[in-house]
Parts: C-alpha cells; sequence; structure tokens
C-alpha cells in the first residue's frame, strides 16, 4: 500500500526542467508527455508543494507547466519563479519582453520571482539594472528579481546588489560551500530569499552504482562513501541528502526535479520523516574535501 502524504504546505519547490526536455544524468524515463506532466504538477499540489520553479531554458517546460497548472485548477494559486535565457539583454525592453513572454506561457498574473540565469550578470549589475528590477515589481510582473549562480562568492555579491531579494545556487551534501561562506545568514540579514537547488546532483547521488556512466566513473569513490554513511545510518540515501539540508535548517526553499508522480511522493514523505541521531556529524565528518568536478555539474564530461 502506498503510504498517505499530508497536505500541508511544505517548504519543498518542484523543479520543472524534467517537464521541458530530457534532463538530469539518471533520468531513464526521458521527458513526460502533457499527461504524464499534469499527474506530477497535480501530485506535488496535493502533497502540499505550492512553489513551482521553471526556466526559458529548460526547453517547453514554461509551457507544459502552464497547461499542468490549469489542468489541475491551481493556476491562480500556485507560485512560479522562472529565469530569463540567457541571451536575453539587460535593457529594459528586453527584460521587460522576456518576463512578459514567460508570464503568457505559464498563464499566470504574476510571477514569485524572476531570476536572471547567469552568473555573469553580477560582475555587469548597474543601478540601470536595478531599476529595471525596482520597475518589474512595482508593476506587479514579479514579487522578487535575483540571480542564479554557481559559486558561493557570486552568491555573497549577487545578496548585495541593489534590487537582488531572491537568490538561486545549488548545495548537498556534498556541496557545503554556500553555509562555508555565510550565505544564508547573509540572506537572513538582507531579507533575501534563497532557493537551494542540485541536493541530488541531477540524480548522481541516488543512482545505482552499478548504473554510472563510464564518463562519471572519477565519482564513484564519494558515492561509495555516501552509502556507506547512509548505511550506518540505517537509512537510504534519498534521506540522507533530503534529511541533511532539512535538519540544517538553513530558511532556504528546496527544488527538486522529478520524472514521475511516485517520485514527487517520495520526496515529500521523505522530507516529512523524523529526524535521525547523529546525521548531521556524520555527513560532516564522511563526506568533506569533495573535488569541485563531482559537485558542479556544468563541469561533468559531456
Amino acid at each position: 500500500m502506498t503510504e498517505a502524504v499530508r497536505c500541508e504546505e511544505v517548504p519543498l519547490v518542484l523543479g520543472t526542467a524534467q517537464l521541458g526536455m530530457p534532463y538530469g544524468i539518471a533520468n531513464a524515463a526521458g521527458q513526460p508527455d502533457q499527461s504524464a506532466a499534469d499527474e506530477i504538477v497535480g501530485t506535488a499540489w496535493e502533497c502540499g508543494i505550492r512553489e513551482y520553479d521553471t526556466a526559458q531554458g529548460y526547453g517547453v517546460s514554461e509551457a507544459v507547466l502552464g497547461r499542468a497548472l490549469a489542468a489541475n485548477g491551481c493556476t491562480g494559486l500556485a507560485r512560479v519563479t522562472t529565469k530569463l535565457g540567457p541571451e536575453v539583454g539587460l535593457d529594459r525592453d528586453s527584460v521587460f519582453r522576456a518576463v512578459d513572454s514567460s508570464l503568457e506561457r505559464l498563464g499566470v498574473e504574476r510571477l514569485e520571482g524572476v531570476l536572471f540565469h547567469r552568473e555573469g550578470v553580477v560582475g555587469s549589475w548597474t543601478s540601470a539594472l536595478a531599476s529595471i528590477c525596482g520597475e518589474l515589481v512595482a508593476d506587479g510582473k514579479t514579487c522578487r528579481v535575483g540571480v542564479s549562480v554557481y559559486a558561493p562568492d557570486m552568491a555573497v555579491r549577487a545578496i548585495g546588489l541593489d534590487g537582488v531579494n531572491v537568490l538561486q545556487a545549488p548545495a548537498s551534501i556534498l556541496d557545503r560551500r554556500l553555509e562555508a561562506e555565510g550565505v544564508f545568514a547573509f540572506a537572513r540579514e538582507q531579507d533575501c530569499a534563497v532557493y537551494v537547488r542540485s541536493i541530488f546532483l541531477q540524480g548522481l547521488l541516488l543512482m545505482p552504482l552499478a548504473e554510472l556512466p563510464a564518463r562519471m566513473r572519477f565519482a564513484e569513490p564519494v558515492l561509495r562513501r555516501v552509502a556507506s554513511v547512509a548505511e550506518e545510518l540505517g537509512i537510504t540515501r534519498r534521506e540522507l541528502a533530503m534529511g541533511y539540508l532539512r535538519e540544517k535548517g538553513y530558511g532556504a526553499r528546496i527544488v527538486f526535479g522529478a520524472e514521475s508522480a511516485e517520485q514527487v511522493r517520495s520526496n515529500v514523505l521523505t522530507w516529512r520523516r523524523d529526524a535521525v541521531n547523529g546525521m548531521v556529524d556524520a555527513v560532516e565528518r564522511e563526506l568533506c574535501d569533495i573535488d569541485e568536478r563531482i559537485i558542479r555539474p556544468d563541469r561533468w564530461p559531456r
């Protein structure tokens, strides 16, 4: 019998890259069709997830998500964050045109957040761009504007920028750089919302080692350490990955993707499980000094 999921809201965000293109190193099912996407989005809603993450660069994700929200009758209630395409110019007309196109594809009147989908924008931030961000909020097109980054130092710089009040960055049991750099504490001080992505490293943390692609064999020793820590604690790797972030209490929203409704249920149930004694200490003791080639998917061999 499938374990029931309570419907109270959870601080989880459904990432929808998988709905718009084949995504993730562990994705064997490929891109779901619209019917499956409707079920994934609807299941997330039923399980207490009220936020959805997408991007103009995720293939047809925005359009698929928009249709799925409508099919489930939650368009007007869902909170959606999107990322502008990296090719979008930083002038007012280009930014507003890009945001309007996302609103149309998603079928929503206002976005929860609009993120620039390239961290390089942090280094070229201007007062004019900050003014554009303010206009987007004042015009009711979004609640927050910010940047999606990879590096912790860029996260710190982004939080300090005028006009930025939301940030998305990676963190996981193997990637604890944000905490080490004080990003979460700084964000709280600046009233900047933080969304944590890559909690499973695109599924790498959960893959059976026998299915690890040849190009990723360099990660096998670390993945064996992950499996060993989970086994010693008597939990699954999924429980380890999600439980650690839950217990740290960063105050961030946690983004995860799914290729099926069952994966959504599994992740929400995992998030709600009771803490395991010694989990945080075990992760921080046994899973340290991780090669950056492992924790940055953009640097994985193609």
